[in-house]
């Protein structure tokens, strides 16, 4: 009878659990995939569903979002099996994809908002460091998955504007700290900005995702401002 037993985490399943499932059994990650896609995509960047894709939870979610489009680049780039992109469901999703995050940018900056943070907490100011490096790391994603199916133009819009959207990171996220320049955790492209870390979505994942080497000097203020 727990409340959240027989519930669905976009961020749960896609960044935590899909690398160990792509590991060990890459026919099972296709199929957790499909069915990631076939029953969420309609409350897809929502906190928490049910099982069966019925909402269980609102409040918009940017690595929530972002989760689905990364577990299928990383499928993608381990097995180069491009046939599921011809499932309807999986075109809708990629699809929503881009509306929700089209309805999510700064109308002057290439950074992009979020109601909930990782830990599904309401957050001060909307634009979270970890969740914009994960839309980054998605959109990166999508271009080298649309560019290995052909789809060459929109590979090549989607490159630039994964490449706006590291540049806005590093224009605006990058704030004066303890140690020197370093990363926010959040900020609110109005000169306000948060000092703080969080394990479901930690600053310290950054080059795991591929944003930054591991020797950047603001990274390595943000590691000393953390530990």
């Amino acid at each position: 009878r727990y409340y959240v037993s027989a519930a669905f985490w976009a961020r749960d399943t896609f960044l935590w659990a899909f690398p160990a499932m792509l590991a060990s059994d890459a026919a099972f990650a296709r199929q957790i995939l499909e069915t990631g896609f076939g029953r969420h995509v309609r409350n897809m960047g929502v906190h928490a569903h049910y099982i069966d894709g019925v909402l269980l939870y609102p409040g918009f979610e940017l690595d929530e979002l972002a989760a689905y489009v990364i577990a299928l680049d990383k499928y993608i780039a381990a097995t180069h099996d491009t046939g599921l992109l011809a499932a309807q469901h999986m075109a809708a999703g990629l699809q929503r994809f881009m509306k929700e995050l089209e309805g999510r940018r700064h109308e002057r900056t290439a950074l992009y908002s979020t109601f909930l943070d990782p830990s599904d907490d309401p957050t001060a100011y909307p634009y979270l460091t970890y969740d914009n490096v994960l839309v980054w790391r998605a959109l990166s994603g999508l271009s080298e998955i649309l560019a290995e199916h052909g789809d060459s133009e929109i590979s090549q819009a989607l490159q630039a504007t994964a490449a706006a959207e590291r540049r806005a990171i590093m224009d605006h996220c990058v704030v004066d700290g303890p140690f020197g320049p370093m990363f926010a955790w959040s900020i609110d492209l109005e000169g306000n900005y948060r000092l703080y870390d969080d394990p479901p979505g930690s600053l310290i994942l950054l080059p795991w995702h591929g944003f930054v080497s591991r020797d950047n000097p603001a990274y390595v203020n943000t590691l000393s401002y953390i530990r």
